[in-house]
């Protein structure tokens, strides 16, 4: 910047002041005490411009926002309304502005580099002073980017040779532009190093991009397959018209609805075949956005009941063998191995009607034989039996015969059975004893008395099917028979999560409770899965549990003892039944229900959006996903406010000052908005969910004067409380434009109450213009969590 006028200026309102007080060296000069000297005279003084200058150097045009610069003065021996006296603005030759005040300012707005001179007149003489405003252009391709892009900084300040960019960038030529990439939101910073408070600043918004997940449950089972589906939205900054559903992506859409309601599909088809479902977001501006998840179906082996006519006999012993399958991909062939020899004897087709298989054998010769029973489905899955119901004892000619009954013989567990055998003896022969196998274990634990019948009675804990086995010895030989016990569970131990403990504040150090009810003992493991079905921590590992009511307690830790992220987390329970194991996950047969807010007494139909905003105040009964927008009567959404967001169990508020998502303000004077209905809907999630508080929160915020403020007095008022340390974000609006006009950020603040301020300037460094504007907060932790936003209107006035 060249300043040798302004220095050749100085130099001749210098010069002309030592004439003028040599001249006029008896009256006295100014300043030398000559007015109150005797002898000398008072003599008439020129005028004197103590100050004269701009409130900043430079004027910054930053993103298409101009602002203005205010030039204020003091002057002396200046009279605009004495004959003689002046004092005007000039720019070059032209005067911009006359008969200004002795003390004063005026805003101007120079569109290019401008010397302003202030020229102060009276009849003694005439004094000029000038000041220089540059201007300059700082500029961003897009404030908001998402994670990834690129955003194009430029710059051009004429007459500056160099500026700084910071941070990073570092110094500059004077205009120029450079590609960004910011990871976070970043504030960029120009400065000139030749011109104190010449600076502006450009904030880029940097927001993981809009995405859905298709939460699918399960992703994979036997035909037919119910899958239930849900979307989950992250990031959402657009407002979704429209969620289609293409189950198996044919490129037909099965399903749509403007909410992303929960759905349910059934597959049919053969194991190993696959499905893609596709969910196709429909955003009002920008491209769809499109998720998909791989369904596939997989091949389940054949459920088989096998039993046989005689479990013992004299030989020659005729039995038959009857194998009942199930299997919704039919069976292929049913083999049996009378002997278990290791070599199948016989092989059938089975009636695919019935799905019934029967084989008979003789047995001639005396032994036990363990029959062994294979079921092939038609796509190789096979199901194997070999257990004492299917064993055959063939005995000698003076060898017992023994019957074996249960009674109950299917019945919940735990259950008590009573078990009767009878024996049939050759005349002549006598009983010695009998041996008992309760569990079926091959191991003849007891020892029973010696008449001909014998009792005893056993408890099955567990679930399953049980093959006990009496056998009888007698003077003469021996025989065994054995029978079927099923045991069922009485009730499932599905976990109960009670109501106050659904949603926990891991701030407040919460935990909820878990209680399972056992009715059987069986092996039981308890952990926490995630959203995306990942375990988060164990409660208990595989365990052999007797009945009880057990009750289980998570903090919202993981296995490192770490918090885990606020979100919905999910109770599993794995149990052990029929020798196999089995897992209970809610998230496959609950969650999904629709309710509607309704409108309250307290919340009002109207407001006055300087006074308050409009407060909706509404509850969430249950862990649920919920969306908030506002429609025409119960007409098209005008807009959406809130979409998809997973929140726990509550009461909440919604404040809303009358404005669009982008902060610009609804006139009060269209028809439409006198017909504006709120709209909250809420699909619960799956019973077993526990969600997790953890994301910060502000609890309030108000301003300290709200009605119109003047913020060149006193600074802009911001009360506010935060539940967690961390940063306030600030984002002032312009209501009547409806963009960003200010950012700023509080830093290292802690959890409480907080009285902030705002000095009422723009990004440029400048006083904002009269109007409303809208200040959102947002509180940020130190895990870069963010709150929601929480909106009040400020009215500036000067």
């Amino acid at each position: 910047m060249k300043l040798g006028p302004l220095r050749l200026l100085g130099f001749e309102l210098s010069k002309l002041f030592f004439l003028s007080c040599l001249t006029l060296l008896l009256a006295g000069c100014p300043g030398d005490g000559g007015d109150d000297s005797p002898g000398r005279g008072v003599g008439p003084a020129t005028p004197e411009i103590s100050t004269f200058s701009a409130d900043i150097p430079v004027l910054f045009t930053i993103n298409e926002q101009s602002g203005s610069v205010v030039l204020s003065w003091s002057t002396k021996n200046v009279d605009a309304s004495a004959t003689g006296n002046s004092l005007t603005l000039k720019v070059e030759d032209t005067v911009i502005q006359d008969a200004l005040p002795p003390q004063g300012s005026f805003t101007v707005s120079p569109t290019k580099v401008t010397t302003y001179t202030l020229v102060a007149s009276n009849p003694q003489g005439t004094t000029t002073a000038s000041t220089t405003v540059l201007v300059g252009s700082f500029m961003a391709s897009q404030t908001e980017l998402l994670t990834g892009q690129t955003a194009k900084l430029s710059w051009s300040i004429e007459g500056v040779d160099a500026v700084m960019i910071t941070p990073e960038i570092g110094q500059q030529a004077g205009s120029g532009s450079i590609d960004v990439s910011p990871v976070t939101s970043t504030e960029y910073v120009l400065t000139i190093p030749t011109l104190v408070n010449a600076r502006a600043s450009l904030m880029l918004d940097v927001k993981a991009p809009l995405s859905s997940t298709i939460i699918a449950n399960p992703t994979q089972g036997p035909s037919p397959l119910s899958v239930r589906f849900s979307s989950k939205v992250a990031n959402n900054n657009l407002v979704i018209t429209e969620y289609r559903w293409d189950f198996n992506d044919d490129g037909v859409i099965d399903r749509k609805d403007e909410f992303g309601a929960p759905q349910v599909y059934q597959y049919i088809g053969e194991p190993g075949q696959t499905f893609t479902a596709r969910l196709t977001l429909i955003p009002v501006k920008g491209d769809p956005i499109i998720a998909t998840q791989i369904i596939t179906l997989t091949n389940s082996p054949a459920k088989v009941q096998a039993t046989v006519s005689a479990t013992n006999g004299r030989i020659p012993l005729a039995v038959t063998f009857t194998v009942n399958s199930t299997d919704s991909d039919r069976i292929r062939e049913t083999r049996i191995d009378y002997d278990g020899d290791g070599t199948f004897d016989e092989k059938q087709a089975v009636d695919q009607t019935t799905q019934l298989a029967s084989f008979t054998n003789t047995y001639t010769l005396a032994g036990l034989y363990k029959a062994v029973i294979e079921v092939e489905d038609r796509f190789g899955s096979i199901t194997r039996v070999t257990q004492n119901a299917i064993s055959v004892e063939a005995n000698r000619a003076n060898d017992p015969v023994v019957t074996l009954t249960a009674s109950p013989n299917n019945v919940s567990a735990p259950a008590t059975i009573n078990l009767s055998a009878t024996a049939s003896v050759i005349t002549g022969d006598t009983v010695t004893s009998w041996q008992w196998d309760l569990e079926g274990d091959d191991s003849f634990e007891t020892i029973g008395g010696s008449t001909l019948t014998d009792t005893q009675t056993v408890n099955y804990q567990r679930v399953g099917n049980f093959y006990p086995r009496a056998r009888v010895i007698t003077a003469q030989g021996k025989a065994m028979a054995a029978v079927t016990v099923t045991t069922l569970p009485s009730e499932l131990p599905i976990p109960k999560i009670n109501n106050d403990s659904d949603t926990i504040n891991i701030d407040e150090s919460a935990a909820a409770t878990i209680e399972i009810p056992l009715t059987f003992t069986t092996e039981l493991a308890v952990w926490m899965e995630d959203i995306n079905r990942q375990k988060v921590k164990t409660l208990q590992t595989a365990t052999v549990t007797t009945p009880n009511k057990l009750t289980f307690s998570w903090d919202g830790t993981n296995e490192q003892g770490q918090a885990v992220s606020e979100g919905d987390y999910y109770v599993i329970v794995g149990y052990t039944a029929n020798g196999g194991e089995q897992k209970i996950d809610l998230r496959e047969t609950t969650g999904g229900a629709l309710t509607y807010y309704r409108r309250t007494e307290d919340n009002p139909r109207s407001f006055n959006r300087l006074k308050k905003p409009l407060r909706i105040n509404y509850a969430v009964d249950d862990p649920a996903e919920v969306s908030f927008f506002w429609q025409i009567s119960f007409g098209a959404k005008l807009m959406t406010l809130m979409e998809r967001v997973r929140m726990g169990r509550g009461q909440y508020s919604l404040d809303w000052n009358g404005d669009y998502p982008n902060g610009q303000k609804i006139p009060s004077t269209i028809q439409q908005f006198k017909q504006l209905m709120p709209g909250i809907v809420r699909y619960n999630l799956p019973d077993n969910v526990i969600f997790v508080k953890q994301r910060p929160r502000i609890e309030a915020f108000t301003l300290a004067s709200t009605i119109m403020a003047d913020p060149r007095r006193e600074a802009i008022g911001i009360n506010i409380t935060v539940s967690k340390p961390g940063t306030i974000e600030l984002v002032v609006a312009d209501m009547d434009k409806g963009v960003d006009v200010a950012t700023r950020r509080f830093n290292n603040l802690s959890a409480g109450a907080h009285k902030l301020q705002w000095n009422g300037k723009n990004n440029n460094d400048q006083y904002l213009t009269t109007g409303d504007y809208r200040m959102g907060v947002r509180s940020v932790d130190e895990n870069g969590q963010r709150s929601l936003y929480w909106f009040r209107t400020q009215r500036i006035e000067y």
